[in-house]
């Protein structure tokens, strides 16, 4: 079906009073902002990004609003029209727009106002690749105001930074409270170092590498293997998946031969009870002993994952089944 989606972005805007505006608070913290229909993050050069996965961001109000703030860029995006555009806000004001439309112009671009100078050279570098790849093939031209938008305040949709992204929701839904960060935090801290310490690394790093930001590469015996991590924390809910795809090779492109995740588990049982009449003695007694404290849901998580991570790396270096991770051949890395 294609991408659908569109996002703002703000240069040196104030997140809180931006958000208030628009109706929007913050609710919890994810890996990806694509794991909520609405997300935000912080970009270097002091920009705020807004992103709405499926196109929920109305940008005719959004736009305007925040550019009070300073200038403001909004791009949309409609793969299965291949529909693509870019427009830049200054003070409640219209400063400049690049559209793709295929169904208009030679090359589906339209400009109205003044861009800023990447935008010459991005638009001559996509048209040397139009011409070498032919009519029939990809139109790299609907990349226009996406690398456009990239250049300005350094967000793409295809090329993830390994940021913290904050979940939104409409105001009034939640009452409004600081977003934990536990997990992310524990992410930094507990689980990336132990995978380091195995010798992995930021997928990212790898300029070839084309998937989502929190994932993480190792070559063993000439073999590419690759970790990708989905997490979530939003209020009491606290999610993480861990998916694996080892390769042929240590080329992305490579033949994949096989794929997997760490499978959910239940959560076991308790442990025995006193018995009936031991705590009705108790009762009596006065010696009854105290609760113990609940458990730490974001503790048991973590120790969780660390479980998970073990199995997952005994199956690639030992090549042994393990019950916790499910294995099945080929896939893709987009997994």
């Amino acid at each position: 079906m294609g991408v659908r989606m569109n996002w703002l972005a703000v240069e040196g805007g104030d997140r809180a009073s931006l958000l208030a505006e628009m109706g929007l608070a913050e609710s919890g913290v994810a890996s990806d902002e694509l794991n909520s229909p609405l997300a935000c993050a912080e970009f270097l050069g002091g920009w705020f990004v807004l992103v709405s996965n499926d196109g929920g961001v109305d940008l005719e109000q959004a736009l305007p609003l925040a550019s009070q703030y300073g200038l403001a860029v909004g791009c949309e995006l409609e793969e299965h029209v291949m529909f693509s555009r870019l427009r830049a806000f200054r003070g409640g004001a219209r400063a400049w727009s690049v559209t793709h439309d295929p169904d208009v112009d030679a090359d589906g671009v339209s400009v109205e106002g003044e861009p800023p100078p990447p935008f010459e050279d991005l638009r001559a570098a996509l048209a040397a690749e139009q011409a070498e790849s032919g009519e029939d093939e990809v139109d790299h031209m609907f990349d226009l105001p996406v690398r456009l938008g990239q250049q300005i305040c350094g967000y793409a949709h295809d090329e993830p930074r390994p940021v913290v992204w904050t979940i939104l929701e409409r105001a009034g839904r939640r009452r409004a409270t600081e977003p934990d960060r536990g997990l992310a935090d524990a992410f930094h801290s507990e689980i990336f170092p132990r995978l380091a310490s195995e010798g992995w690394s930021f997928a990212a790093e790898d300029p070839d590498f084309s998937g989502r930001a929190w994932a993480v590469t190792r070559l063993i015996n000439g073999r590419r293997e690759l970790l990708r991590f989905f997490w979530r924390q939003d209020g009491p809910q606290l999610e993480f998946e861990t998916k694996v795809v080892v390769f042929d090779g240590d080329k992305w492109t490579d033949k994949a031969l096989f794929s997997g995740e760490a499978l959910p588990r239940r959560a076991a049982g308790g442990a025995p009870g006193r018995s009936l009449w031991r705590r009705i003695a108790d009762h009596f007694s006065g010696d009854a002993p105290e609760k113990p404290a609940p458990p730490d849901p974001l503790a048991q998580l973590v120790s969780r994952v660390k479980e998970d991570l073990a199995a997952i790396d005994d199956c690639l270096t030992s090549g042994a089944e393990n019950p916790r991770v499910r294995i099945r051949p080929g896939g893709s890395y987009f997994i």
